[in-house]
């Protein structure tokens, strides 16, 4: 009995010393958006609190279902056809999604919603009737955001919001660092589509958006836009392993819209199809996954801080 306490005690002791398992979405993308197949275990590598942590395993995952909610911010007074560009782009998420994909639909108004695990059909009749009139305001656009965290339940990797706002700077009840401190205890990475303010120039990130090249990131010393906008929606955005896709204006030739529902595929691409990267960390607190042979155009999408170890 003695001695299987003091085993016990000693593999209590080992798994604080040496961390537990965390698992991770990654995202290896190039600069055009595409992803980056074919990497291994021994091409990725960790830090968790500044201190190097093994990589136990990396495995590339496109065959299980995805579990999405899109949060719409229908209180904000989009001209229609700002409101049309919104709509269709989740619908062009719809139909680039895989079959078994499970899909919610959350707005300023319950009357709205369209509950996780819907039909998909029911999201797409739910996407029609945000075109046909305004619904009333229940919270700000971050408040939305927590309600899809709670809609999700016990976490899943690869849960995800993909959130159409203008900006968050209404009267949201929750706080930044909570919202952002509940994407990381969740898992769940946080997506958006950029229409003005959400998309700003910051001399101290840089944000994954469309270019003349494609899906890629974009740098501090060339912003898109000098919109100065909220200075927390793209940190949490970029943070949870998502990005904001930026869109200046209404697509109207053929070229623009085809790059448009490009942009579309792209996001439902990188949500459906990762790397598990499963590493050994102490705990939670802040995480950076590197590559082992950088490469200039390859860039990684995946949660900044641990969740909590050890529970999957």
């Amino acid at each position: 009995m003695l001695r299987n306490l003091i085993c016990v005690f000693v593999l209590l002791l080992s798994s604080l010393a040496f961390g537990q398992q965390c698992e991770i979405a990654v995202n290896a993308i190039k600069t055009s958006g595409d992803a980056i197949t074919g990497l291994g275990t021994t091409d990725f590598t960790a830090e968790a609190n500044k201190r190097p942590v093994s990589v136990d395993s990396a495995q590339y995952e496109n065959e299980q279902s995805r579990r999405v909610i899109l949060v719409f911010d229908t209180d904000r007074k989009l001209p229609a056809n700002h409101l049309k560009l919104e709509t269709d782009f989740a619908n062009s998420i719809l139909d680039a999604a895989k079959p078994g994909d499970s899909f919610g639909l959350l707005t300023s108004s319950s009357k709205t919603d369209v509950k996780l695990g819907s039909d998909r059909e029911a999201v797409r009749t739910g996407l029609g009737r945000l075109l046909t009139g305004r619904s009333d305001k229940r919270g700000g656009t971050l408040d939305r955001v927590a309600d899809a965290i709670d809609w999700f339940g016990s976490p899943q990797l690869g849960d995800s919001v993909v959130v159409f706002a203008i900006d968050t700077l209404d009267d949201h009840k929750i706080s930044v660092r909570d919202v952002t401190r509940r994407l990381a205890e969740h898992q769940v990475r946080l997506f958006g589509v950029s229409l003005g303010k959400l998309q700003r120039s910051n001399s101290a990130a840089t944000m994954t958006g469309t270019t003349y090249r494609g899906l890629g990131e974009v740098r501090p010393e060339n912003p898109i836009s000098a919109d100065t906008g909220d200075p927390d929606f793209l940190p949490i955005s970029v943070n949870s392993g998502g990005y904001l896709a930026p869109q200046n204006s209404i697509p109207t030739s053929d070229a623009q819209k085809l790059r448009f529902r490009k942009t579309a595929e792209l996001m439902a691409g990188l949500i459906d199809q990762f790397y598990a990267v499963r590493v050994k960390a102490p705990g939670n607190g802040p995480i950076a996954i590197g590559l082992a042979k950088p490469a200039p155009d390859a860039r990684l999408l995946y949660s900044h801080t641990l969740p909590a170890c050890g529970k999957q």
